[in-house]
């Protein structure tokens, strides 16, 4: 638990606010308050995590009269993490109206919900004050014309300011979302302002993305508009540095999930293995095969998931993004099939009467076999992209193939490579 702040200074110019200094009680004036709780999970086997519900099922409920049927889940076509790697077209890509039209017709042609327009649209200081360069009226407009939500970006420190003015304005607007950043921080003082966020984004209307942030703490149960939120080492992190590895993404699910969805933004067109990978702001990579990087859309929890490559890089690799297209936000049942923390996961997830297998493997190479009696009698029709018989060497290699498992047969076997992946879409006949 972390003291109430004392002292607070600015960081990294005015981006963000840290504690130089604390009091030494976390809550001034508790009087009746009720205290922060924390939960131990103690489980049979790495895989019954991934059911558990806890934290959800131990968190205050909404309100009764509480209208959330606004609330929309999707997937977000993202600006930042490609850096605007937008090519073969005929206008300069960058933080301009241009760019973020050709999103929205993008988002529009391939049926995702959200644009989110990342840091830049607004001068650094005031959220109420326009980049000139971005036409915020005309292109939430032109997005509500072609059926395309849009999301904006804000540092915290700009929404602690200005949040009643600001958050009208996005209503006007016809803003369906925003994400806030840089809070990096967990004290008493800082829970309120999350408290506040979901409050006054309840009144307008607008979902919410956490980003900077610690993990859940069971507040969207109250709010559900709480969609996401980040407190993870994501994708992200490839521009950067290598602590994104393939064995830290197959302990995240374990841990870092169980207290509820998690932003990673996965969608790497560009893949590679350690002895290939580096660090690239302007056009990152992943680690991890392509199978790996898109079997995250099944593995990794998130109603607002984040699709953060550039179109480009979609358009040079259809076969995948169909599949990560076809992955819905969220689910109706989850049932773990196999794994061990740091080493693997393998899960199975359903959507209506579709459901999807997620397999995720850390740096062994490995092979699985599942029993699919769950899923039904029948015919099981399955599409599956896995990886490629060169991915140990070339991790953008994969197959796809779309086979039938006769109505006798339940067993899937598949092999993975190390940094591997595998996705089956499954409908029965």
């Amino acid at each position: 638990f972390a003291n109430y702040p004392d002292k607070e200074v600015p960081y990294e110019g005015d981006n963000k606010i840290y504690v130089s200094t604390r009091k030494d009680y976390l809550i001034p004036n508790c009087g009746k308050r009720v205290f922060p709780w924390r939960v131990t999970g103690i489980f049979d086997n790495a895989s019954s995590i991934l059911q558990s519900e806890l934290i959800y099922l131990l968190s205050e409920e909404k309100e009764q009269a509480a209208d959330y049927t606004w609330v929309k889940p999707g997937k977000v076509l993202w600006d930042w993490w490609n850096d605007r790697n937008i090519y073969h077209i005929n206008f300069k890509s960058g933080i301009n109206t241009d760019t973020y039209l050709y999103l929205v017709d993008y988002a529009a042609k391939h049926h995702i919900e959200y644009v989110l327009i990342d840091e830049g649209w607004s001068a650094r200081n005031d959220l109420l004050t326009l980049n000139p360069d971005v036409n915020i009226p005309h292109i939430c407009k032109y997005a509500a014309e072609k059926g395309v939500g849009i999301q904006l970006w804000s540092k915290w420190v700009n929404i602690m300011r200005q949040m009643d003015e600001a958050f009208a304005q996005f209503s006007k607007w016809g803003v369906k979302g925003v994400k806030i950043d840089f809070m990096d921080r967990n004290d008493a003082k800082m829970v309120n302002f999350y408290e506040q966020v979901a409050v006054k984004a309840t009144q307008y209307k607008l979902l919410v993305d956490f980003h900077g942030s610690y993990p859940n703490e069971g507040m969207r149960r109250k709010y559900p508009n709480l969609m996401t939120r980040e407190g993870v080492i994501g994708l992200e992190y490839n521009k950067w540095s290598k602590r994104a590895t393939v064995t830290h993404d197959v302990i995240i699910p374990y841990l870092r999930m169980w207290v509820g969805p998690m932003d990673y933004t996965p969608g790497a067109m560009l893949n590679a293995h350690p002895e290939t990978f580096y660090e690239n702001q302007h056009e990152p990579m992943s680690q991890g095969t392509r199978s790996h990087q898109i079997a995250m859309y099944v593995v990794y929890e998130s109603p607002l998931q984040m699709i953060s490559d550039s179109p480009t890089k979609y358009d040079e690799n259809l076969r995948s993004f169909e599949f990560i297209k076809s992955i819905p936000t969220t689910w109706d049942e989850t049932v773990p099939l196999e794994g061990e923390v740091g080493e693997y996961i393998a899960l199975a997830r359903r959507h209506g009467n579709t459901w999807y297998i997620g397999v995720i493997n850390g740096s062994t190479p490995r092979s699985l076999e599942f029993d699919l009696s769950f899923i039904g009698k029948g015919k099981k029709n399955i599409k599956a992209h896995y990886d490629g018989v060169n991915a140990d060497q070339q991790a953008k290699d994969s197959q796809l193939i779309q086979y039938t498992l006769p109505e006798n047969s339940n067993k899937l076997s598949i092999n993975l490579c190390r940094g591997g992946g595998y996705i089956g879409i499954i409908n029965i006949e």
